[in-house]
Order: C-alpha cells, then sequence, then structure tokens
C-alpha cells in the first residue's frame, strides 16, 4: 500500500516535469519586482532567473533576498488528567510556528529608479 502511494506520488511529480523547484511571482512593478521560491531553492532560483531575465532584456539586480513571513501554522493538544481527590480535567498546550518562504527582490538595469540611485539629492528643510 505505502509503495504504490509513493509510485503515484512520484508520477505526479514526473508528470508535471519531474520539478522539484518552482517560482512564485509575489509582485510586478514597472521597475522590478519580488519573487517567492518554491521547492527546491537551487533549481528554483535558476527558473526565477530565467523569469527576471525575459522580464528585463537588459539584465536586473537583486536588491534583497531572504526569509519572508507569509503566515502561521498552529498545533494545540489536549490530554485528560486526573488531580487530587480523583477530580479530571484538562490539560490544552498550542504551539505556533511561522511559515516561510524564500523571496526575491529584483530591479531591472535599465530602470529609471536604477538610474537615479546613484545621485545624491539634498533637501533643506527651515523653519
Amino acid at each position: 500500500m505505502k509503495a504504490a502511494l509513493t509510485l503515484t506520488l512520484m508520477t505526479l511529480v514526473c508528470a508535471s516535469g519531474c520539478s522539484l523547484g518552482n517560482y512564485r511571482v509575489v509582485k510586478k512593478t514597472q521597475t522590478g519586482g519580488e519573487i517567492a521560491l518554491l521547492g527546491v531553492r537551487d533549481e528554483a532560483q535558476e527558473k526565477a532567473n530565467g523569469y527576471m531575465a525575459s522580464v528585463c532584456p537588459k539584465g536586473f539586480t537583486v536588491l534583497e533576498e531572504g526569509e519572508a513571513v507569509v503566515g502561521q501554522v498552529g498545533e494545540a493538544r489536549s490530554e485528560k488528567s486526573r488531580g487530587m481527590f480523583n477530580t479530571q480535567g484538562t490539560t490544552t498546550r498550542s504551539e505556533t510556528q511561522d511559515k516561510t518562504e524564500w523571496r526575491v527582490k529584483y530591479q531591472c538595469k535599465d530602470a529609471p529608479e536604477a538610474k537615479a540611485a546613484g545621485k545624491v539629492h539634498e533637501v533643506v528643510v527651515r523653519f
């Protein structure tokens, strides 16, 4: 039974191109965007690089990458217990963990913001 389940799972994975890594577009702007890497990071990064190269034909710069909290996963357990004088009670324990994914923020090299990034502007405010 377990072998049949494993074989079915492997068939489903291979039917989708035997891919263990992919990406998801989180945000797209005129000058770049943000991508979430899913599954095996090296394979997902390779596919994401292809996507970013297609969006930015003159190249792109990775501005930031790291884990982002996208939700929480919780688990609660209740246990019945007996106390003094044969009284019954219930003890509940809960545990919550952050659900994270790896995200990459990028900017196209020919974007107006990229050209202006090297310039320094000074604003003086007088009262």
